[in-house]
């Protein structure tokens, strides 16, 4: 019965595009994955496994529910190396289905993410409340006419949080500010350099020394995949003194808790390398709780004493040490979370939307920021988007999401969900901050919350 619901209510296009929308929606009314997974190509297979399929068919199922109408977009999909867009509507939410079709028909490339919840202030705000931790929420819209802003902030347990990998706006506004000026241009080379190699995430610390990329192409991995060796190069180049200055004018209030600026090689060798923490009693608690207490200058002279003590060492084999000891010293040591890089979600949100307006340093330097911040994942999925930007952030105990979005009208919302101190085996975390932000997004940009709503 639910297929026969689901199929009347597709309008089935013609050809393989049609083929592949009545197989899925068999695979999704009678839980076949395997059915959707034999429409795939054999260079799929070789990267995606079955597995996969499973996961987004039994994801789709549970959070939509049943029955689900199927629509293709009659105007195709062309973004990102798709062509089509296939809508599924189910009772609670809506999927969407990306798809790219090779020669013969079959699926070349498949995207499935969940269209933004529609949620009131009320179910945002009880949502928000029923998080474990501590959590941080803000979010702005600017209207497209005389209307004001339209702003919610809500937090618990503290005011600013640490940001996990979103820090890397901060080197991508001061990469931009100097495009914008004309001392940098994105497709001026840099070499790859040994010393600068990071840990993942990311691949190019796979690379081999000496490789030259373009600016565009370090700046692409920072922020599409979050590279940290692609983000360290780019903090070099344009050097840490220079980020550090440029937090003021990129709305942050805790300059001085960024002081020094890390790099994510320094990060993970702070935390990963008990000679790192030798000056306090090789405990990783008590290092952090020192980081976060004493002057700024009195870190930066801890940072120089522990790279001098890691330059004594072979460079691939700290990393090498440093990735074994990382997740295992900062798991039994919460307050390593004070080690990091900090904001609160209304700086950030301030940030985008001062790059919005081309408020950010000059317009050339915002264009050139916002060029950058598209390369982030599509994560927020609603009618009428013109530009997307997206950065996120995890590490141990860290967890935290930030938007930009336009409207084609121009209608213009920033969005940033911070979250620490909650348990690590939270499944559902990730997938509820998503929600959370993208419901935000699209109740400020429809008008659901209003000036000052919390």
């Amino acid at each position: 019965m639910i297929t026969a619901l689901l199929l009347l209510a597709c309008q089935e296009p013609a050809g393989p595009l049609g083929s592949f929308t009545a197989v899925l929606g068999h695979a999704l009314a009678e839980d076949d994955p395997e059915a959707l997974y034999d429409t795939t190509s054999a260079a799929f297979q070789e990267q995606v496994p079955l597995r996969t399929i499973r996961t987004v068919v039994t994801a789709v199922r549970q959070t939509c529910g049943a029955p689900l109408e199927l629509e293709v977009d009659p105007a195709g999909w062309e973004r990102g190396g798709f062509q089509h867009l296939v809508r599924a509507a189910g009772p609670r939410r809506v999927a969407l289905f990306r798809v790219s079709l090779d020669a013969e028909g079959r699926v070349a490339g498949l995207l499935q993410q969940f269209e933004a919840p529609v949620w009131s202030a009320e179910e945002l705000v009880a949502a928000l409340d029923s998080w474990p931790g501590d959590f941080g929420v803000a979010g702005a819209c600017i209207p497209a006419g005389a209307e004001p802003p339209r702003r919610f902030e809500r937090h618990a347990g503290r005011e600013t949080f640490p940001l996990g990998s979103i820090f890397k706006v901060y080197v991508l506004a001061e990469v931009a500010r100097r495009i914008g000026s004309g001392e940098l241009s994105w497709d001026q080379p840099l070499a790859l350099r040994e010393e600068w190699k990071s840990l993942p995430s990311g691949t190019m610390q796979n690379e081999p020394a000496g490789a030259e990329f373009p600016v565009r192409e370090y700046v692409r991995r920072m922020i599409g995949i979050s590279d940290n060796t692609a983000t360290d190069h780019l903090l070099w180049l344009v050097g840490r003194d220079a980020v550090e200055a440029g937090l003021a004018a990129c709305r942050n209030s805790v300059p001085e808790r960024n002081q020094p600026f890390l790099s994510t090689r320094e990060l993970f060798f702070l935390k990963g390398l008990p000679d790192s923490a030798a000056a306090h009693g090789g405990d990783l608690g008590r290092l952090a709780a020192d980081w976060k207490d004493t002057d700024p200058a009195v870190r930066r002279a801890w940072l120089a004493e522990a790279t001098e003590v890691w330059a004594e060492g072979d460079t691939a084999q700290l990393r090498a040490s440093a990735a074994i000891g990382y997740g295992l010293r900062s798991l039994a040591a919460p307050a390593h979370l004070e080690i990091e890089w900090f904001a609160a979600p209304e700086d950030l949100v301030a940030l985008y939307l001062e790059a919005a307006a081309d408020r950010l340093y000059t317009p050339g330097a915002s264009a050139a920021f916002r060029e950058g911040l598209a390369y982030g994942a599509p994560l927020y999925q609603g009618p009428g988007v013109s530009y997307h930007g997206f950065k996120g952030g995890s590490e141990t105990g860290v967890f935290a999401l930030s938007l930009l979005l336009r409207l084609d009208d121009g209608r213009t919302a920033a969005v940033c969900v911070c979250r620490s101190g909650f348990p690590p085996a939270d499944a559902a975390l990730p997938q509820a901050s998503v929600d959370a932000a993208t419901a935000l997004a699209r109740a400020l940009l429809e008008g659901r919350v209003g000036a000052g709503g919390r």
